[in-house]
């Protein structure tokens, strides 16, 4: 009997000791299989999931940045899952690039510029994440050829247009003076770069380009 119930109490401890085991984050950890992350608070600059089929949990695990930074980026990798996990004080508190199959799950994101930004990406599931103290309250997502696509400034013509025997060769950096009778037209303005997504959501996906091969160059 004495046999049996401590066989019982060792087989309890086994699985309490199992459940128990989490990652402690650290800066430029690299995440390629599925974790669960300690709780507690973090002083963390930034951590990498790249990988297929990985998931990512918190038990009251918080990570905090110095306003710099990526928390949690996602290269290049597919079917994650970020879940319960709370994040502070980022550039952007999870940033997702070239991945499909992303799911977002109950995270909050506090006083960063941007809780969640995505670029490159597909199948990207948002639900039940908490937005506090950044620009927006949304994940936001631009394209990757969107982000690359130069703004529409419209064609202008090289040299002033001239016609019949009145043309006359112009020096560089002259204007040409209108011809005998002819009424001198003002010149047309000119078109200002329109934008292709709104300057936002630029600063917030050249600001996860930059970070993402920072993260490369250090994983080399």
């Amino acid at each position: 009997m004495k046999t049996g119930a401590a066989f019982l109490f060792f087989l309890f401890a086994l699985a309490l000791g199992v459940s128990a085991e989490c990652t402690i984050p650290a800066d430029g950890l690299v995440l390629g299989s599925s974790t669960t992350l300690c709780p507690g608070n973090y002083s963390v600059s930034g951590m990498m999931v790249e990988g297929t089929n990985i998931d990512l949990s918190c038990q009251g695990t918080v990570l905090e940045g110095s306003g710099e930074g990526v928390g949690i980026a996602v290269l290049d990798s597919y079917g994650v899952s970020i879940r319960d996990c709370t994040l502070r004080n980022y550039e952007i508190g999870i940033g997702v690039r070239n991945s499909a199959s992303v799911s977002l799950t109950g995270n909050t994101l506090g006083s960063s510029k941007f809780g969640v930004a995505v670029m490159g990406s597909g199948g990207i599931d948002a639900q039940n994440n908490t937005f506090l103290g950044t620009l927006t309250e949304r994940m936001i997502t631009v394209p990757e050829e969107e982000r690359m696509a130069a703004p529409e400034t419209g064609e202008e013509t090289a040299s002033a247009q001239v016609s019949g025997q009145d043309a006359r060769a112009q020096e560089p950096g002259t204007i040409a003076a209108p011809a005998p009778g002819e009424k001198e037209e003002p010149p047309a303005p000119r078109k200002r770069p329109v934008p292709t997504a709104p300057a936002i959501i630029i600063a917030a996906i050249l600001i996860l380009g930059v970070l993402v091969e920072g993260y490369k160059r250090t994983k080399k």
